[in-house]
């Protein structure tokens, strides 16, 4: 009997601190999206960013940014509380903006991917330098050598000089 006893009372116990977890859960998903929210409606954007041209309006946005959702969010925020008041002249360098906005981004993406893959140029001049300082190496070991190069020897600065150099 006092056994019995002994397993509900555990069995209590467990479930109070489950209750308690889950709360903590609750409570910490309920901040991380309060400040999110404040994260993107905080933003001031800089006096008279929005009358500049879209360059200049996509560049600010890029910098002022974490990503591109953030970014356009910013802008599109921007686009709806003005709403008719805009021109449109106005209108159409926004969207120009916008456009000049996703293209700064893929220009970034596509940089970063290439860094990731060394330039065909440069592969096969390191292939053959380490073919012939150690010609008993196979295709297999010198492949490996010189992806361990690119990929742990060197840093992203060099890569990207690399990249600028080859292609």
């Amino acid at each position: 009997m006092k056994k019995e006893l002994w397993v509900k009372d555990v069995q209590e116990e467990v479930e109070k601190r489950q209750e308690k977890e889950d709360k903590k859960a609750t409570i910490k998903k309920v901040y991380n999206i309060v400040k999110a929210v404040l994260k993107v409606y905080s933003y001031t954007p800089p006096e008279g960013l929005f009358t500049k041209g879209p360059d200049a309006i996509a560049k600010q946005l890029k910098s002022d940014s974490d990503d591109i959702k953030q970014a356009m969010s910013r802008l599109i925020f921007y686009i709806n509380r003005a709403g008719n008041n805009l021109t449109q002249e106005r209108t159409n360098a926004l969207e120009k903006a916008k456009e000049k906005l996703r293209n700064l981004y893929k220009k970034a993406t596509q940089e970063k991917e290439a860094i990731g893959h060394p330039p065909k140029d440069w592969w096969d001049m390191m292939t053959k330098d380490i073919k012939k300082k150690q010609p008993s190496y196979s295709q297999k070991i010198v492949d490996k050598v010189v992806g361990d190069i690119w990929h742990n020897k060197m840093d992203d600065t060099k890569k990207r000089q690399l990249v600028r150099q080859y292609e």
